[in-house]
């Protein structure tokens, strides 16, 4: 017999939180290669996962408060 709780029903929220901000982060890192010429392939690769990842993490703990501010830090957009 299996004591096993339910899934948390915030789990798929807080994963689909990640992977649109990682994907957003991916983006955002890659175009901000354009100004970082002198940066290799391992530099440009490190730069997109490393914002992917911290854009992530962000997008998942502050949820709608992340864009929100995201938003207003990209007011030109």
């Amino acid at each position: 017999m299996s004591t096993q709780s339910p899934p948390d029903p915030d789990s798929g929220a807080a994963g689909v939180r990640f992977g649109c901000g990682a994907v957003v982060g991916l983006a955002a890192g890659f175009a901000s290669t354009v100004s970082f010429v002198e940066l290799g392939p391992l530099g440009v690769t490190l730069l997109c996962l490393g914002t992917a990842l911290v854009f992530g993490l962000l997008a998942m703990r502050r949820g709608d408060r992340f864009w929100e501010r995201l938003r207003d830090w990209l007011w030109w957009v």
